[in-house]
C-alpha cells in the first residue's frame, strides 16, 4: 500500500485533510547537513539559499533528499530502535547514492527529539520525485528537486 504524499513547498500548499500544526512543525523545523565540516550547513523547506545548496550547484548536483526512519509516521521509538531502522536505512541507500552524508532533523522549539537520518544525492529508482517507494514510503523525506528549492514529502 502507498504512504499518501503531498509535496509542500509553503503552508499555503497544503490541504485541510492535513494537521495543520504537525505541518507547520515540519515547515520550521531546521535540517542539519553534516557538510562540509563538523559545524554542517542547514536547510528549511522553502529555503533557496544555503552554503549547501550553494555547493550543489558548483557540483552540478540537481537533486538531493533528507530521509530518516527515526519516528515512523511520527510514532515515537525509543533510541536504540530508531538508531536499528537507520543502520538498514543506510544500508538501502550506499548502493544507490552519489553523496551519502549524516543529517539529522532538528525541532526549532525543541518539541520533538532531534532525529538522525541522512542527506542523500542519485538515482532511487522511483517515480518524478526521484525516490524509491520502497525507500521513501516507510521513512520522513525533505527533497528538493532539480530548482533545488526544499520540499517536504
Amino acid at each position: 500500500m502507498s504512504k499518501p504524499s503531498v509535496i509542500i513547498r509553503m503552508l499555503e500548499d497544503s490541504t485541510a485533510a492535513l494537521d495543520q500544526r504537525l505541518l507547520a512543525a515540519y515547515m520550521s523545523t531546521q535540517y542539519w547537513i553534516g557538510w562540509p565540516d563538523e559545524n554542517g550547513s542547514f536547510v528549511t523547506i522553502g529555503s533557496t539559499e544555503s552554503a549547501f545548496i550553494n555547493f550543489l550547484h558548483q557540483e552540478n548536483i540537481g537533486n538531493f533528499v533528507i530521509i530518516t526512519a527515526s519516528n515512523p509516521f511520527s510514532q515515537m521509538l525509543d533510541e536504540k530502535e530508531n538508531m536499528k531502522r537507520n543502520k538498514a536505512l543506510k544500508e538501502e541507500l550506499l548502493g544507490r547514492t552519489t553523496l551519502l552524508l549524516p543529517a539529522r532533523n532538528i525541532s526549532h522549539d525543541g518539541s520533538w527529539p532531534v532525529e538522525h537520518g541522512f542527506m542523500c544525492c542519485g538515482d532511487f529508482g522511483g517515480g518524478g520525485d526521484g525516490v524509491g517507494e520502497e525507500v521513501w514510503a516507510k521513512c520522513s523525506c525533505l527533497v528538493a528537486g532539480y530548482d533545488l528549492v526544499a520540499r517536504l514529502l
